[in-house]
């Protein structure tokens, strides 16, 4: 289901059974001394592979180009129309290939990368559907569907920490956290563990799961 690691006929009988495309989307970003600059898009890209083991289809590398970083040593980011640009690309791009329902989850939220995720995806979509080809993509960024759950998106705290613990847990050191500059919520060091990202990242994948199905029905009709 890696796209990057499959072979053309794997590809085109997957295209065929299943046209999904997952785009995991992040920024290189500084989240505290303990977890690593890749974060955001390492994230989104496991739970994308983990959506996909449950509907089909096929996950594309993460894109670490984003906007509206931390300005933090280490952050590097692009300007939002060249964001436009990119993620406009991706999504014609897959569209051309034959893809008919795309999911873009973004583990990066600031409020200028969901707005140009959002739109190059509702430009894409109206632009494919005018033509008469039925196509569905939606952009959002991973906590959306459990909000109810109180994940509502932190930044290297409670929340990002756990789900890195039970994702990836050789990327987490919380020993290296000294001080909680550029962790925006709860302190990680007393709130984070690994059954609390268990829990949450088991609920993004049923949800996003339900969605994606839910996606793709419409556009087989």
């Amino acid at each position: 289901m890696r796209y990057e690691e499959m072979f053309p006929d794997q590809f085109m009988d997957e295209l065929a059974k299943k046209p999904i495309a997952f785009v995991p989307l992040g920024l290189i970003e500084w989240h505290g001394q303990h977890l690593v600059y890749g974060f955001d898009a390492i994230k989104a890209h496991e739970i994308c592979l983990k959506v996909a083991e449950q509907t089909g289809g096929i996950v594309l590398p993460p894109t670490y180009w984003g906007v509206s970083g931390l300005d933090m040593v280490g952050t590097v980011q692009i300007e939002l129309n060249t964001a436009r640009e990119l993620f406009i690309s991706i999504f014609r791009q897959l569209l051309k290939q034959g893809f008919k329902v795309i999911l873009a989850l973004t583990g990066h939220y600031s409020r200028e990368q969901l707005f140009v995720v959002e739109e190059a995806a509702e430009y894409c979509m109206k632009m494919y559907n005018v033509k008469g080809e039925k196509v569905r993509i939606s952009a959002l960024p991973d906590y959306e569907l459990v909000k109810d759950l109180g994940y509502t998106g932190d930044h290297g705290a409670k929340w990002e920490t756990s789900i890195m613990m039970y994702l990836r847990p050789e990327l987490v050191d919380i020993k290296r956290l000294d001080k909680l500059v550029g962790v925006i919520g709860d302190d990680p060091r007393t709130t984070a563990s690994y059954r609390t990202g268990e829990m949450i990242v088991e609920q993004i994948v049923k949800r996003t799961s339900e969605l994606v199905q839910t996606m793709f029905t419409s556009v087989s009709k």
